[in-house]
């Protein structure tokens, strides 16, 4: 607790370049901070510390996820500064982290014993992932329609990907299972 007060009252001078974090436990720190209080900051500290440690099953891969798509759409206290083509490429790099959690996450899943429990696991994660509210910036018709095209697509694939695959999970888990 100590550390994370001390790690607060460094974030302004981090932020305007004149400090550095010193690991990348800090890293992830300040990214958590920045995400808690909504700010773009939190991507950047994401970024660094999933350079040097880039192991995409992390949870915090999800949280960078939440964080880069709600910026790229524009939310957040200073998510309003960004041009459109820096929101473009936070929203690539939104998906870009989702798609590795996803994947990694689907490949552990697939690792595990077929058990009726480990079905379950798949159905509950994957609904889960679709109903993420973190994600309603980039998701639905309503949401999508606001997208520059491209993103708009690739969002609307990742999509439609994980409710193909929530379909042949519930399919393997059998109706009672659901």
């Amino acid at each position: 607790m100590e550390q994370e007060a001390a790690l607060e009252s460094r974030l302004p001078k981090i932020l305007k370049g004149d400090d550095q974090p010193s690991s990348d436990a800090e890293r992830m720190t300040l990214a958590a901070m920045c995400q808690h209080k909504k700010r773009y900051a939190a991507v950047r500290f994401y970024a660094e510390g999933f350079a040097a440690r880039p192991d995409p099953f992390s949870g915090y891969r999800y949280s960078a996820a939440h964080a880069a798509a709600r910026a790229g759409c524009g939310q957040g206290v200073d998510a309003a500064q960004l041009d459109a083509a820096e929101r473009a490429r936070l929203l690539r790099q939104a998906l870009e982290w989702l798609r590795a959690y996803v994947t990694a996450s689907q490949q552990y899943i697939d690792k595990q014993p077929s058990t009726d429990f480990n079905l379950q696991l798949r159905v509950t994660h994957i609904s889960d992932w679709l109903a993420d509210p973190e994600f309603d910036c980039v998701r639905g018709s309503e949401a999508l329609a606001k997208l520059p095209e491209t993103e708009r697509q690739a969002w609307q694939q990742l999509w439609n990907d994980l409710a193909d695959k929530l379909k042949e999970a519930q399919r393997k888990a059998g109706p009672e299972k659901k």
